[in-house]
């Protein structure tokens, strides 16, 4: 059986909500990075995938022959355990493409197995219990696991639950609208709203395409009989429309369909006169739609569309981050890969022994990354920064002097990496960027931090001189 690529849900495609959308579609193009681009084939222009490519590795991983219908307990096996012994690491690494499958393979498994092709009529208001249920609602369960312990993969979780409208389909059950409320009271109301704009076009006239998915918390709150926090919810979405007309009449009130493009176009434009053409041209993909991403969000925020500021702050972290790892991590791969490490003697006084393997840990913890193929993360890289170099190390590893090898300007380098650590500190307020980044990512982190101050101080750290951290990383690290 062969799937055509659909456009997701999230984007402005109009349907009667009596009739269920399918939600073991894939999407060819975004949903399975990890796959040979020489496995793809096209029908008219559409790219298409076959099927036992795609989930094969799942049934290798379990020992299993191709087709086998006992697949599917073990993947839920799999989710519940990885949820009930707090397995964080193998949960990162299904959503990180580090093993033969991913999450979106399992999405879309039970599909595969059970050949499912066809829409399914439901009824309105109607609650569905069945085995494709208690799939979908294990597959919700692991995102919500994830949830409750980093704030780093929200746009990822997000994408798994509106890809071809798995949200909708777990609010058909019982079970489904109480995870629906567990995410809201982890959350808020801006989960369900705040979707990524990178590559998509928002229209401000498909307002109920825009807030469907936060009337789900209403629906899910009235079934467990929280009705005030439902009331309280619905008048919430009501103000928030009105923020979006506001937001149009400013930028687009001749086409309001066109507004979150010109919304994104007046963002680029910032950032653009504000970083410079040398600093921002240099920037990733990525890193530029974080930014552009930013200032849309701080509007959302200022029209009452929005209300988390923490998430700007998380996404100019991630730009540093992002843009750190192209550095000062990416250009040496390979030295971090070939580099030794002496074994310590047994003699050493326990206060240096502490202080070194300290420092040597960094280096494993970077080796590891090369090998498992992650980025490093912000903590990681800045312990990195600050070891950069370091005596200690030196005499115990030849990372840095194989660094050194391919930098004619190593000592320039070097000291570009001290300035840059300095301007990390935020004196004012007693806050690192790395307290920053940790408080804004892991929603188990208790700080009381005025967000909004943090935004306006890293807004200005990034392009205004003297410290101008972009420029410094992007042009005098690389």
């Amino acid at each position: 059986m062969i799937i055509q690529a659909f456009c997701p849900a999230q984007t402005s495609v109009r349907v009667d909500r009596k009739v269920a959308r399918n939600p073991l579609l894939h999407i060819a193009s975004t949903v399975m990075p990890h796959l040979n681009d020489k496995k793809m084939k096209e029908i008219n222009g559409i790219r298409i995938i076959d099927n036992k490519e795609v989930v094969e590795p799942v049934f290798k991983h379990f020992n299993l022959e191709y087709g086998d219908n006992s697949v599917i307990v073990k993947v839920l096996n799999l989710l519940n355990k990885i949820s009930k012994e707090d397995l964080f690491e193998e949960a990162v690494n299904l959503v990180h493409y580090s093993q033969p499958f991913d999450f979106f393979t399992l999405q879309n498994l039970y599909g595969f197995i059970h050949d499912i092709s066809w829409i399914e009529k439901i009824e309105k208001d109607s609650i569905i219990e069945s085995d494709l249920t208690v799939y979908n609602n294990a597959l919700v369960s692991f995102c919500n696991y994830i949830l409750t312990k980093t704030r780093v993969y929200d746009d990822t979780i997000k994408y798994f639950l509106t890809y071809s409208d798995l949200i909708y389909y777990i609010n058909l059950s019982s079970h489904g609208k109480k995870i629906i409320v567990d995410i809201y009271l982890n959350r808020g109301i801006d989960f369900f709203l705040s979707y990524k704009i990178s590559d998509k076009q928002y229209k401000a006239t498909e307002y109920p395409q825009y807030f469907e998915y936060a009337e789900f918390i209403h629906e899910a709150l009235v079934f467990v009989q929280r009705l005030e926090e439902a009331e309280h919810v619905s008048n919430e979405i009501t103000k928030r429309k009105e923020g979006i007309k506001e937001i149009t009449e400013i930028f687009s009130a001749n086409k309001p369909e066109n507004t979150f493009e010109e919304l994104r176009l007046h963002s680029e434009r910032f950032w653009f006169e504000y970083l410079g053409e040398k600093v921002f041209t240099k920037l990733g993909k990525e890193s530029k739609n974080e930014l552009i991403d930013s200032i849309v969000t701080e509007l959302l925020i200022e029209k009452k569309v929005l209300t988390n500021f923490s998430q700007v702050a998380l996404a100019f972290c991630k730009v540093i981050e992002r843009e750190l790892n192209e550095s000062l991590f990416q250009p040496y791969i390979r030295d971090y890969e070939n580099s030794s490490i002496r074994t310590i003697e047994p003699n050493l006084p326990n206060k240096q022994r502490t202080k070194l393997e300290n420092r040597l840990n960094t280096i494993s913890i970077i080796k590891k990354c090369v090998k498992n193929n992650h980025q490093l993360t912000f903590g990681q890289i800045v312990f990195l920064m600050r070891f950069w170099d370091d005596q200690l190390i030196n005499e115990y590893s030849n990372l840095f002097q194989l660094i050194r090898t391919r930098r004619t300007d190593y000592n320039k380098l070097s000291q570009s990496i001290r300035e840059l650590l300095e301007y990390f500190e935020l004196k004012d307020i007693g806050l690192t960027l790395t307290d920053i980044r940790n408080s804004s990512a892991h929603p188990t982190v208790d700080r009381n931090i005025n967000w909004v101050d943090c935004v306006k101080w890293i807004k200005q750290m990034l392009g205004e001189p003297p410290k101008e951290i972009l420029k410094r990383i992007v042009i005098d690290l690389r």
